[in-house]
């Protein structure tokens, strides 16, 4: 208890040293809770956006697609798609499994023309696996046969186009000859996923079929899952109609955007690191000095007989009482902050490089995600490094003799 008494005495000995050395702690906390909890919340928005306005849970393609993806090719299509179908819905009948075809498309009003993703689908399975009549502005499904389509909010604003304007499609068939029809857009979503809301048009099957002259096949086909768990059981279902489709669940595309991130969480690491190395280094520098301030009154324990070994404790108790502190308000500030962001997110501004047509889904709001056990693993590295930063001050002090230090006082 004495040296507790003492240790709590000895932080206000200089108060404003003290100040600086709690706020490199508050610093150090709070950017490791805002920056994990950015990394973390990265990670999960991308995997919702892309399962629910893109992926789904599984994804069957023909091997070799991946390669070519980029291109969007429509020589390389899935096969037996109704059977793959068919078979993942008598395993599991209330999934939504559909096929698509994707295919690169030139859209324009007359005027101006741009490169985009076209996708073809059942007009009824647009709705059940990515609800886009819930993110569309007049709230309208597509409809089966008609020539009209949804477009991206970004690609409607490029074009100055409302709901019940027309717009071109050219298109390269599947022959590679060339074919165009007038739209009329249907809706415009705006759903929070760049690939969909910059770059991307939708049709139905049949009026895609007729566009690409496809009468039948698909490049892929897309699972929504009751439950998503069940993707890898899916896949399996899925690779037993043919050895020569792929069948890719989320995990292994979240698995993609986790290895993506990896250089921004060693980034991050490098910069706490050294956060909470100045940090041990100022209430390093804030005991040595104190202890030299106070090195009578160290002496005289000495010279009473008080062991190194409890000096040594009170100095560790005034650092974790500096660190615990510290990390307190640097927890509460980056939690705060974490839950702010959690529930509003920010948005990625245009002109960020996602622009180019491509095929990653990406999310135009980022919302962060916060954790109880990363507000505690936070507090107690404060502390932890807090104290780590006591023991070097405090051996140079306990390596003296009591009458040199008595001397020197």
């Amino acid at each position: 208890m004495m040296l507790a008494k003492l240790a709590f005495r000895n932080l206000f000995r200089n108060f404003k040293r003290t100040i600086l050395s709690v706020l490199t702690v508050i610093v150090g906390v709070m950017g490791l809770i805002m920056a994990y909890g950015m990394v973390r919340g990265v990670e999960d928005t991308f995997i919702r956006v892309d399962i629910d306005t893109d992926f789904g849970h599984l994804r069957v393609m023909k091997k070799g697609y991946l390669k070519e993806e980029e291109n969007m090719p429509l020589d390389i299509l899935v096969q037996e798609p109704q059977k793959t179908v068919q078979a993942i819905q008598k395993k599991w009948p209330k999934a939504t499994v559909f096929q698509r075809i994707v295919f690169t498309a030139e859209l324009g009003d007359g005027v101006n023309t741009i490169r985009c993703r076209g996708i073809a689908l059942p007009a009824e399975a647009a709705e059940k696996a990515y609800r886009f009549s819930h993110y569309a502005r007049k709230k309208r499904k597509l409809v089966k046969g008609e020539n009209s389509l949804y477009i991206g909010a970004d690609l409607a604003k490029t074009f100055k186009k409302k709901v019940g304007d027309r717009l071109t499609l050219v298109v390269r068939t599947k022959a590679g000859s060339l074919n165009a029809l007038d739209f009329t857009i249907r809706d415009i979503l705006s759903v929070g996923n760049m690939l969909v809301d910059s770059m991307s048009i939708y049709v139905s099957m049949e009026t895609g079929r007729k566009l690409l002259q496809m009468p039948k096949g698909a490049v892929d086909v897309i699972a929504r899952l009751p439950n998503r768990k069940d993707s890898v059981a899916a896949a399996a279902v899925a690779g037993s109609v043919s050895p020569k489709n792929f069948p890719r669940t989320w995990q292994h595309k979240a698995q993609e955007i986790i290895d993506l991130q990896q250089m921004r969480r060693k980034i991050f690491n490098i910069m706490i690191a050294l956060i909470l190395l100045v940090a041990a280094i100022g209430i390093a520098n804030t005991l040595l000095m104190s202890g030299y301030e106070r090195r009578g009154e160290i002496g005289m324990m000495m010279a009473q007989g008080m062991r190194s070994s409890w000096i040594m404790r009170m100095f560790a108790m005034e650092a974790g009482a500096l660190g615990l502190f510290g990390s307190l308000i640097g927890a509460a500030i980056g939690s705060a902050g974490a839950l702010y962001f959690e529930a509003y997110g920010f948005t990625i501004p245009a002109g960020t490089g996602y622009e180019e047509v491509t095929t990653m889904s990406v999310a135009s709001t980022i919302y962060f995600s916060f954790s109880v056990d990363l507000v505690i693993t936070a507090i107690l590295v404060g502390v932890v490094v807090s104290v780590l930063g006591s023991l070097w001050p405090a051996w140079r002090i306990t390596r003296l003799e009591p009458r040199d230090v008595l001397a020197g006082s």
